[in-house]
């Protein structure tokens, strides 16, 4: 997050801007590098059957079996959820009630 909107969540929730917990790329980083330790990934999100998954572009993995490539994915992101023993019905939009069941670590 950005130093500012840092800065205004902690007037927010505390009523200081100085209570804010940094990740600095470097210990002698200044505090106002714009710098987030996490990597943002542009993704897309079909259904397979019963189960959703998020396929990610511009990242490929190799298959260990067939040593083939392969667009980055996380299989079984959402699954369709069981409401009164039966699945729920999709829409013309193809929306339902879903779970999810996984993390969001890669």
């Amino acid at each position: 997050m950005p130093p500012k909107n840092a800065n205004e969540y902690a007037i927010w929730l505390s009523g200081k801007e100085t209570n804010v917990l940094r990740s600095l790329k470097y210990r002698d980083s200044n505090i106002e590098e714009e710098w987030e330790p996490t990597r943002k990934l542009i993704g897309r999100f079909v259904w397979e059957g019963n189960n959703g998954k998020i396929i990610f572009k511009n990242i490929d993995t190799e298959d260990e079996n067939t040593q083939k490539k392969q667009e980055a994915f996380i299989p079984y992101f959402l699954e369709e959820n069981i409401i009164g023993g039966k699945y729920p019905q999709k829409d013309e939009n193809n929306n339902l009630i879903v779970r999810n069941y996984s993390s969001f670590s890669l």
